[in-house]
């Protein structure tokens, strides 16, 4: 995610839930995965043409998912409030 677009969680309303829903399967990286997960924003699994089926989609949500925990030093419970989980 660009500058601006790391910030913008940052100004929106804490009072809402968000979600972000990409249209190019080269922004699904571990930076796409630790801003969301920063800021409590969830990934949109879509069906656009351009991206890699759902299946595949998850997948590589979870090994990013994964790396984003594991660097932070931090369980999943950290950031929902849920039992642990490990990788």
């Amino acid at each position: 995610m660009g500058g601006g677009a790391r910030r913008l969680p940052e100004q929106l309303p804490r009072d809402f839930r968000y979600a972000v829903e990409l249209r190019n399967p080269e922004l699904l990286t571990d930076a796409h995965g630790a801003v969301l997960v920063r800021h409590g924003v969830a990934h949109v699994f879509n069906s656009w043409n351009e991206m890699p089926a759902i299946g595949a989609q998850l997948e590589l949500a979870l090994d990013v998912s994964r790396r984003v925990y594991r660097g932070a030093g931090t369980g999943l419970s950290s950031v929902t409030g849920g039992p642990e989980w490990s990788a």
